[in-house]
């Protein structure tokens, strides 16, 4: 077992090495096999003690017959040398078990085998409860525009909406072109002429086309006194109407609305605190024709 455990452990020594080169040979079986090594000893005095040596009592019995009276023991030899270490024997019997050691940690979880075949297939179950009600899902693709429906009635008018903001202001449109002449309006005109420090003679036409002369004197109550002029050629589409007065004679001018000019001359009558104007006899009188929109101005000119 001690050669055994050298080998094992990786230990050599010369005696290993001997035992491990040793074989079983002719020279060496006698000894292996329990033969009797006395047989090749020449010497009595070694088959003396190769005969002590055996234990046999047949072989010891035998040895005797061969030698004479045993003298005195000599001295003992030097040890001989070790010899080659024998073959390993055969292994013992199997011990006894020893008691049940520790259980050990837990192994690590093995791999999945493979899924055995799958079973037959059950008889159906009862149903289960109606389960939750599942989130809805996207929105399909919009689908075709239907046919135009019938126009419903209509609907009641609703509540006017608050004013919005205002506009810009857009842009200057186009001058239009001129429209037609509208019909003439009234002709209304005033005017004065103060002839004295405390006396005013005045002219009125009226929108009714009706002329008044008058004189105004400050120190009466009251300060006016009107005459008519509607008198003999008065012309029918009078416009406007001036006054002056000199040496008491006092003038009357009328335009109408196709230019023409028409004077009437007139007398201050009464003193100063009543002042009156009488038209002489001869009554109006063409004097002149105005020229074709004496008021109209010049052309603009381009930019």
């Amino acid at each position: 077992m001690a050669t055994l455990s050298l080998v094992v452990l990786g230990f050599s020594s010369p005696v290993v090495a001997a035992a491990q080169n040793f074989s079983p040979s002719a020279t060496n079986r006698p000894a292996l096999m329990g033969g009797d090594k006395c047989e090749k000893k020449k010497d009595k005095h070694d088959k003396d003690e190769c005969c002590d040596n055996h234990k046999n009592k047949h072989d010891r019995d035998k040895c005797k017959e061969e030698k004479g009276k045993r003298g005195p023991t000599g001295p003992t030899g030097p040890t001989g040398p070790t010899g080659p270490t024998g073959a390993t024997g055969e292994n013992g019997a199997t011990g006894a078990t020893g008691p049940t050691g520790p259980t050990g940690p837990t192994g690590a979880t093995g791999e999945n085998g493979e899924n055995g075949a799958t079973g037959a297939t059950g008889p159906t179950g009862p149903t289960g409860p109606t389960g939750a009600t599942g989130e809805n899902g996207e929105n399909g693709a919009t689908g075709a525009t239907g046919p135009t429906g019938p126009t419903g009635p209509t609907g009641a008018t609703g509540a006017t909406g608050h004013t919005g903001a205002t506009g810009a202001t857009g842009a200057t449109g186009a001058t239009g072109a001129t429209g037609a002449t509208g019909a003439t309006g009234p002709c209304v005109s005033i005017d004065s002429f103060q002839t004295a420090a405390e006396r005013e003679v005045k002219a009125v036409l009226a929108p009714d086309g009706s002329a008044f002369g008058g004189v105004v004197d400050f120190n009466t109550v009251p300060p006016y006194v009107w005459t008519p002029l509607t008198t003999n050629g008065y012309p029918p589409n009078p416009c406007g109407i001036t006054v002056t007065e000199h040496n008491n004679i006092v003038r009357f001018q009328v335009v109408t609305t196709d230019g023409d000019v028409f004077s009437l001359a007139c007398k201050l009558k009464g003193a100063n605190l009543r002042s009156s104007i009488a038209p002489t006899r001869h009554g109006y009188r063409p004097i002149c024709r105005c020229p074709t929109r004496p008021w109209s101005a010049p052309a603009r000119r381009r930019a």
